[in-house]
Formats: structure tokens, sequence, C-alpha cells
């Protein structure tokens, strides 16, 4: 690692031969690891694991105490994804957003309980990253929800829709108003249990002292663009859902309404560009 970290009041730093841990405290008894060969029995041994499934499959594990925990793997994206797969280079990627997590649950933003961080160092300025936090009991994210609730048109679910949809608003405006931005706000990227809604991922993002209205719009436009994609393979969103959402989100403040509308003008513009761009990638793979 290649900066101080500031270590959260209720965490505690291990340092494990090659591996740096911030554990939070009260789960230094249920979350044990002493070496790599700790690290790959949590993730491959336990006889109770199933599969979180999000953007990518992350196992989840039930500790001791029946609380289920999921363990994140980091992987690049892209390009990078086929190079180095795991491997990065400098910084601390886990730990910066178990930091940001923990930040973000202080200001009373729905998101699961980071409880660990590991830095697996490989060799000189490389190194792999895992979180582990605690699983939302019942959620599933916004993207499979929205699939197995709007395909049925009863007015249960059309009454259960317009809740999430209004609880997706507030959740993503409460996460603005304090400051932070979401580097990939996206339907996987929001999970639903019951009727909360929980912000994840929350890897590269930040916060500052007070984001921009073009900031904030420029988030939610790419939340619009994971919609856009995902209605190409069958999303059952409308415009009026979307066009509620952002009602719901801009809510008694005009300048913010008013704004959104002139954004969504200009992306309907430049849809065809992104278009074209998935469909380029779909071609590739």
């Amino acid at each position: 690692m290649q900066k101080r970290i500031n270590i959260p009041a209720s965490f505690i730093f291990l340092k494990k031969g090659n591996l740096s841990i911030l554990l939070r405290e009260d789960y230094k008894d249920l979350i044990v690891i002493n070496s790599e060969e700790d690290l790959k029995n949590l993730i491959k041994q336990n006889s109770s694991s199933h599969h979180f499934e999000g953007r990518r499959s992350h196992p989840s594990i039930l500790l001791n105490n029946k609380q289920r925990v999921v363990i994140k793997k980091y992987y690049h994206g892209g390009l990078l994804g086929g190079v180095l797969r795991d491997l990065y280079v400098f910084g601390s990627r886990s730990f910066e957003e178990l930091i940001l997590t923990e930040e973000a649950q202080s200001c009373g933003i729905q998101t699961p309980k980071p409880l660990c961080a590991i830095h697996q160092s490989i060799f000189p300025f490389f190194y792999k990253a895992y979180l582990i936090s605690l699983e939302v009991p019942g959620a599933q994210d916004l993207n499979s929800l929205l699939k197995e609730i709007g395909s049925d048109f009863s007015l249960k679910n059309l009454i259960l829709k317009r809740k999430i949809i209004r609880s997706v608003a507030e959740l993503i405006k409460k996460f603005h108003d304090h400051g932070f931005f979401h580097s990939d706000l996206q339907l996987k990227n929001i999970l639903v249990s019951g009727e909360k809604t929980f912000i994840i991922d929350l890897d590269r993002s930040y916060r500052k002292t007070e984001l921009s209205l073009n900031q904030k719009i420029k988030n939610i436009l790419r939340l619009k663009r994971s919609i856009e994609k995902s209605k190409r393979v069958g999303l059952p969103v409308t415009r009026t859902d979307q066009m509620r959402f952002f009602l719901f989100y801009s809510e008694g403040d005009i300048t913010t309404r008013d704004s959104l509308k002139k954004a969504l003008r200009f992306y309907r513009l430049i849809y065809p560009l992104h278009r074209l761009g998935w469909i380029i990638k779909k071609l590739g793979t």
C-alpha cells in the first residue's frame, strides 16, 4: 500500500505475512485470517457456501454466529480484465471502498455493512483485494426484481413497483445530498429487500463536500443508460416509470427538475451512439 489509511473507529488493522487486513473489531473472533491459506479456506471450503449474483458471482458464507457474509474479490473490467484479471498496481481498492462505505452508513445511507477488507501483496507494487460485507437477507438486485414484478401487471405489483421507484429515488437523492458520487450507478448495484433499497459497490466512488448539480445529473444518466441497456433484453420499465423516478428525485426542487429535463433531451440525441457501442461490444464477445 502506497498511502496512509485512516482506520475507522470501529476497526482494527492487522498485518499477517503478505496480508494487510482491516477488520471490524467485534468480528475478530468470527473472521479469522492469519495466512493466504486461511483466506482460500474461507472462500472455497465453507460447506454452507452459495453464491450471490451481482455483476460477478461472489461467494456467500455462513459465519459461526449464523450471519451470512458476501466475499467480493476485485477484478478489472474492460480490456484490462483480459490482461491483469485480479491484479492491481498501487493503492488499496478494498480499504478505500470499506472506508467510504462505512462513511456512507454513518450518514444513514443504506448499504451492506462492511466487515473486513483484505490487501494481499503479490510482488512489488502488485496486489489482490477482497471485501467482506454482511449479506442483506432476501435481497435481489433491482434489475432482477423489476423483471420479476414487471411482467405481472396486477394492481399489487404496480403499487409495489411504484413504491420501489420512490425508494430508489430517495436513496440516490440522499446519497447525492451527502456528497457521494457512485462510479458505476446501475441497476445491479441497487439491492431491494422488502420495500428497503440498498446501494452497493462503492469501488472507485468518492465523496466531496458538495456535489454539483451536473455531477448529480451525470450519475443519474449513468443509471438511465443501465436501464436502456436492460430494456433491449426485455426489462419491463416504461417511460412513465422513468419519469416517475425523475419526479421523485427532484421533488420540490424546480432547478433540479428543469436541469434533468434538459439533460434527458440531450441524452435522447446521443442515445444512438450508446446503442452502437453496445452492438459493437456484443459482436466482439
